[in-house]
């Protein structure tokens, strides 16, 4: 009796085990898998990303100044050119080695007017807010992430020659000090 319960119980500990092994083989496949899968992870990191099927914009370099955008847009068949966007006035103009077209106003359903309704309020004229994140295109979150980072360097940047120019005026004074001694 005894011996038929031992074996009935090291059946049971060889099936646990069994079972274990197989849940560990799972999980194992599970989390490896992942990084075998070859390409693009995720094209949000593309340096030209498309606006609509035919028009694209260059979401590492912009300029974004107190009332306008400057961007480089490319439409599929021709070569990239500078857009110019007026937030206060609601105009664009394009340049193109170095001449430049009139500025137009920018009309709805355009993707002039798609770059002013979620960009503009970057440039702090009145009347522009954020589109809610759920909202935003990847290239809209991609050119406030890279603005938000630009905006940060220049306050360190700005913080750092202040620093030194602070350094440098006690330096000055100590050696006018030090002359009037």
């Amino acid at each position: 009796m005894i011996s038929k319960s031992m074996k009935i119980n090291s059946n049971n500990q060889l099936v646990l085990r069994i079972e274990k092994f197989k849940l560990i083989i799972f999980f194992l496949l599970f989390f490896l898998e992942k990084p075998l899968i070859a390409g693009i992870k995720d094209m949000t990191i593309a340096k030209w990303q498309p606006l609509n099927n035919e028009y694209y914009i260059d979401t590492n370099d912009f300029t974004i100044s107190s009332d306008q955008l400057k961007f480089w847009v490319k439409n599929k068949e021709y070569k990239k050119r500078k857009l110019i966007l007026d937030c206060r006035h609601l105009i664009s103009r394009e340049s193109f080695n170095n001449k430049f077209s009139p500025w137009v106003p920018i009309l709805k359903d355009t993707p002039e007017y798609e770059i002013v309704n979620q960009l503009c309020f970057l440039t702090k004229v009145e009347g522009f807010t954020q589109e809610r994140s759920f909202r935003q295109t990847d290239w809209v979150k991609r050119i406030i992430f890279i603005n938000s980072k630009k905006e940060k360097d220049k306050l360190e940047k700005e913080k750092s020659n202040r620093v030194k120019q602070e350094e440098e005026n006690k330096l000055k004074f100590k050696k006018m000090k030090f002359l009037f001694e």
